[in-house]
């Protein structure tokens, strides 16, 4: 959408809620940093949602919760013009090659400086300032570099590997077996994309704490008999740690997983700079319903305890949920699209979530809906839904 941007509104707001630019905001970081602001547990902010693509699901979807969609290509700078004029405050994120994060991560950089923007916040990568020689993390790192340059009291964020990467595998862990390419020795530093978000709306909602400060985000570091034993808890069944030679994977890949493993990551130095208790991989897990019985591992979750905006954080990769409703309810399934209004509660079928790949991270819901569980998307699904009731605990 070179050279042309679409927008259903926004700007600064009269009421007092600073307007803030979510970059990515249907991918996984950027849906993060959506649901935190929206989740109302730091505060309240206008929401104005940039993709490539306004007229997705994913956008619909940003529409459905009340947050301005803006459509635009993040290396085309008239776009990034039009998307941060009049926001109080940016969250940025790069992807795709590295020339592209560099292109990206510096255009809107740019646009968002000569903006007179308030606040930046920048997810960037673990360690990516150390410019280890690995071409998309020094990509991570150069954007670092401009972001400074432009903006001395910007957040960074260098969040690790995810929890929700062990999607990939589900299917094979659960089936009792875990093979990772951890190094011997190494500890493999994981941290949930929810806190991505939610680091991301503390730091707009308190910008003198954050000003100027990079946050290296890892909820863990565990050894490769420790993933193990957390999956192995939660499935209810051993899994055995197979430990991959990096000698067999991509020498990019390889080169990767060997960085990885030799950065210092600190997981108590993130709980001392968030206000909040980070979740673990294992709440993760029980969150996206692994180890739950029935197809899917549907389940449904309840905000409270203290903590809201687990309500209305995404609990499953494929981000087939809703969040809102009346009690405030997600469900984490890959399968179905729970909707709640005023009562009335209804089921879509998950075709969409199988099918339209390129609104998710990890194209794998197709994988998801024929093999793991047996169903196909262009049939079961609706019988599925046909079937599925409000029998699961509540």
């Amino acid at each position: 959408m070179t050279g042309q941007q679409r927008t259903d509104g926004g700007g600064r707001s009269d009421g007092g809620r600073p307007t803030v630019l979510v970059a990515g905001a249907t991918g996984t970081q950027g849906g993060a940093v959506v649901d935190a602001l929206a989740s109302g547990a730091f505060g309240e902010f206008e929401v104005r949602g940039l993709t490539r693509d306004a007229d997705g699901a994913g956008a619909r979807r940003l529409r459905e919760r009340g947050v301005a969609v803006v459509a635009g290509d993040m290396t085309d700078r008239a776009a990034m013009d039009a998307a941060v004029a009049g926001v109080d405050a940016v969250f940025g994120v790069t992807a795709g090659d590295p020339a592209t994060e560099r292109a990206q991560g510096r255009t809107l950089v740019a646009a968002a400086a000569d903006a007179a923007v308030e606040r930046y916040v920048f997810s960037s990568g673990g360690a990516a300032h150390t410019t280890p020689g690995i071409p998309h993390v020094d990509a991570k790192g150069d954007v670092e570099t401009a972001v400074w340059a432009a903006f001395p009291d910007a957040t960074v964020l260098r969040p690790f590997s995810f929890h929700s990467n062990f999607e990939r595998q589900r299917a094979e862990i659960e089936a009792g077996r875990l093979a990772f390419p951890l190094p011997e020795g190494a500890r493999h530093a994981t941290v949930d994309p929810r806190d991505i978000g939610r680091t991301a709306a503390a730091a707009l909602a308190d910008p003198e704490a954050f000003a100027g400060v990079a946050v290296p985000l890892v909820a863990e570091r565990l050894a490769l008999a420790e993933l193990a034993d957390v999956f192995a808890d939660v499935l209810g069944r051993e899994v055995e740690p197979v430990r991959v030679p990096l000698a067999s994977l991509d020498e990019g890949f390889a080169a990767f997983m060997r960085f990885l493993a030799t950065v210092e990551a600190d997981p108590e130095a993130f709980r001392e700079a968030v206000p909040f208790e980070p979740y673990t991989l294992r709440e993760y897990l029980v969150d996206a319903g692994w180890g739950s019985e029935g197809p899917a591992a549907c389940r449904w979750t309840r905000g409270g305890s203290g903590q809201p905006e687990r309500a209305v954080t995404p609990v499953s990769p494929t981000r087939a949920l809703m969040r809102a409703g009346a009690e405030r309810r997600a469900m984490a399934c890959p399968h179905l699209d729970y909707r709640e209004s005023d009562g009335e509660r209804s089921f879509d079928t998950a075709r969409a979530f199988c099918t339209v790949t390129d609104e998710f991270v990890q194209p794998v819901h197709a994988d998801i809906c024929n093999e793991r569980y047996g169903l196909d998307p262009e049939a079961d699904c609706e019988v599925f839904r046909a079937d599925a009731g409000l029998d699961w605990d509540e």
